[in-house]
């Protein structure tokens, strides 16, 4: 009898913890959305109603369990949705889960995302713009790829890893700041041909190959202190290329093909458009470091700076063609009043917001130039203390008479 009882109570915990597990990991419907429990039990969002529209809210939590992950597929192919919105509670973005979302237009981010998976948002044709916040780490294997409307990219200073292919294709992509980014994967920007500027900071370590290959129209390039190698392709098919600032401090080697825009390294560059090379080191650095030298317009100068700045007096893109926004002064009355610092926005202090602002701000933060007091005042547009891409940006839509909702072009 005692073995009977012993049988019984073995068998009863046994389906205790079959129900438990059951419970704990198997899929619960809540109304738009199935989720499953984690191993910390909080809510991973499996899925969801695919006749959902609109722009959605994600919940924090889905009965009284917090929402932690969105899981991978979770949103796949949900067509009718137009905006996201991601709360503080989630963590990570899964693989695919806002896979091919073609009307999605709107994404931000909770405040508490480190991780974007792979193909997190592939194919999302309509995608214009994405909230990023202060705490994002990795953004996974083409998680971007192909988002063809998607015009700017601003990277928190969080951001570490961008991983391969990741914004591929995303052709109409126009304004980069790669900010404190130490590391970018294979193809991570193949083929965004809006680029017509590109500075790789001094944070960037490790660029894969293919990089930035066939992004055809940037004209400038600047390659920061961080890098060490230059790898095959990384620049390869760049052909409307004019300028290239290189500087040497932690570079070993730039690959065969690095700036491959015919049949080999270098090859064809004054053929096409590159005009100079303006590198940091010595002739003897650079012997060190090409692998197959075919240029001969190279400018030895560790003030690498110096020629950057001189570029931009002396070549105008495209941007600049917008006619500059000039504020006339208003008058000051006759009193104790400290003096005015001049037009927000107004960063060279020339009587006039401009592209040239903007593009002021940019270098600032790749810390190619430092901004004096006065400058740092006019460039803080949206008064957050800090001078960064925002700024930046900012000033970008005012030009294109855009709301901003700051006081751009007015005397401070």
């Amino acid at each position: 009898m005692k073995k009977i009882l012993a049988v019984i109570c073995v068998l009863a915990m046994l389906l205790t913890v079959a129900s438990f597990t059951t419970s704990a990991y198997g899929e619960i419907q809540k109304g738009d959305w199935t989720y499953k429990l984690n191993e910390n039990g909080d809510a991973v969002i499996t899925s969801v109603n695919k006749d959902i529209s609109g722009e959605v809210v994600i919940p924090a939590s889905i009965d009284e369990y917090s929402v932690a992950e969105i899981g991978d597929s979770a949103f796949l192919n949900c067509n009718k949705i137009t905006g996201v919105v991601i709360p503080d509670s989630v963590d990570t973005i899964g693989n695919q889960a806002f896979f091919s979302c073609t009307d999605l237009q709107r994404v931000e981010l909770g405040e508490n995302v480190i991780k974007i998976g792979e193909q997190a948002f592939y194919q999302c044709g309509a995608l214009s713009e994405v909230v990023f916040n202060d705490k994002l780490e990795i953004i996974g294997k083409m998680a971007f790829y192909e988002c063809q409307k998607l015009k700017e990219v601003n990277f928190p200073d969080s951001l570490k890893v961008i991983e391969e292919q990741a914004f591929s294709n995303c052709t109409n992509l126009r304004s980069l700041d790669l900010n404190k980014v130490e590391s970018l994967g294979e193809g991570a920007f193949l083929k965004c041909t809006g680029l017509k500027e590109l500075i790789i900071p001094d944070s960037i370590e490790t660029m894969g190959v293919n990089a930035f290959k066939n992004c055809k129209n940037i004209k400038h390039l600047v390659i920061g202190r961080g890098v060490s190698t230059i790898p095959n392709f990384a620049f390869a098919g760049v052909k409307n290329l004019e300028k290239i600032f290189i500087y040497m401090d932690n570079l070993n080697v730039i690959e065969d093909d690095a700036f491959n825009i015919s049949d080999t390294y270098f090859s064809g560059m004054v053929e096409h458009k590159v005009t100079d090379i303006f590198f940091s080191g010595t002739e003897e650095d650079w012997d060190d470091v090409v692998v197959n030298d075919k240029c001969n317009d190279i400018f030895f100068d560790e003030n690498v700076e110096k020629h950057f700045e001189a570029s931009y007096d002396e070549h105008t893109f495209d941007e600049e063609k917008e006619p500059a926004t000039t504020v006339p002064e208003p008058t000051v009355p006759e009193t104790s009043a400290p003096a005015s610092v001049g037009l927000l926005g107004d960063v060279n202090g020339d009587g006039k917001v401009n592209i040239k602002d903007a593009t002021t701000i940019q270098k600032s933060a790749a810390k190619i130039l430092t901004l004096s007091d006065k400058e740092v005042m006019r460039a803080d547009v949206n008064a957050d203390t800090k001078v960064n891409v925002k700024d930046a940006t900012a000033i970008q839509k005012y030009l294109a008479k855009i709301e901003t909702g700051f006081n751009i072009g007015v005397m401070i």
